[in-house]
């Protein structure tokens, strides 16, 4: 009995890891989410940089517009990057620290902000008080640090609000190379070349509200250039594995099974007659397979160990402790 009972405490877990079934059936904007971009260093699918954007801006992946729409982060990205509505007017931005809010003449019960109201508040002021305490090597009060926050919010915004900035454009022959926008094609490439690639954006932009249309066009795109230096651009393989990686989120499913194991757990200790020990064994190891799995795929993504920042070292400790438990 204890075989059988430790195989479907296995397979729940396995059938809540499935949930939603809806994670697994393909995006109709595969071809936009997988297009490679050069950022911070690497090269990463646009999905990644519109998450990471939204999130670091917005502090959550969805929005709510001020028409009511909802969008999700990519979405809202697509949005900002296509600059399809007046940026300056959604209260988008998140601001949560009450004190420095009250500093700088803001409401303090309100959580996000437009970005002309920060821009005309007092917020600057506090801001250049700050860089003024850094080039003096001060040490900031925690107003000040708040302050430098809202202002990376505000410059990223910046940065993506309308710009076609963004390095999609590989280096003809360097792996290392500076990847360039597409108005700079014309550093790496003939001018032929960057008509058709600014078409396709054109294109893009166009038929943002068109999901058949914005797949196929970003199709176009990516096939462009890929074919434009084949042995630079990532392979369909590896941008897909990161997009996948994202919307399976096998750390936070991770947790989940951790948890369900631990009240099954406390359930069999409370009632002796609820006999499913070894299925909350199962289930913690469904935890720890797909925990296991995200340590994999993370490694394959980013090309090292998952264990040079304290996010990663302190997963990586916690599964350590979790399979030696």
């Amino acid at each position: 009995m204890k075989p059988l009972k430790f195989i479907i405490g296995l397979c729940l877990g396995i059938l809540i890891l499935a949930i939603p079934f809806s994670q697994f059936q393909p995006s109709p904007v595969e071809s936009l989410q997988t297009l490679a971009v050069q950022l911070d260093g690497r090269k990463k699918p646009l999905d990644t940089v519109a998450r990471e954007t939204v999130a670091q801006i917005h502090g959550r992946l969805r929005y709510q517009t001020n028409d009511g729409n909802q969008l999700d982060y990519l979405s809202t990205y697509l949005s900002l990057w296509f600059n399809d509505r007046d940026w300056n007017e959604e209260p988008f931005i998140l601001f949560s620290y009450r004190p420095l809010k009250e500093r700088v003449g803001l409401e303090s019960g309100r959580k996000y902000f437009t970005f002309a109201e920060l821009i005309t508040s007092d917020l600057g002021s506090v801001v250049l008080s700050a860089r003024q305490k850094q080039a003096n090597e001060q040490d900031l009060s925690r107003d000040e640090r708040e302050a430098l926050t809202i202002e990376e919010r505000l410059g990223l915004m910046l940065d993506t609000v309308g710009q076609n900035s963004l390095p999609l454009v590989p280096h003809p022959s360097q792996p290392k190379g500076t990847w360039v926008s597409i108005p700079e094609t014309g550093q790496y490439y003939q001018p032929e070349v960057e008509q058709t690639l600014a078409s396709n954006y054109d294109n893009l932009k166009s038929h943002f509200d068109s999901i058949s249309i914005l797949g196929q066009t970003g199709q176009q795109l990516q096939t462009e250039l890929r074919q434009l230096s084949p042995q630079i651009y990532p392979s369909v393989k590896n941008l897909e594995r990161e997009v996948n990686f994202y919307k399976l989120h096998p750390f936070g499913k991770a947790w989940i099974l951790y948890a369900i194991a631990f009240c099954v757990m406390l359930i069999v200790l409370l009632f002796p007659t609820f006999d499913f020990y070894w299925g909350a064994i199962g289930i913690f190891t469904s935890g720890l397979l797909i925990q296991g799995y995200g340590f994999i795929e993370r490694m394959q993504i980013a090309g090292r160990p998952p264990v040079t920042n304290m996010y990663e070292s302190v997963i990586w400790v916690g599964f350590g402790v979790a399979a030696i438990a």
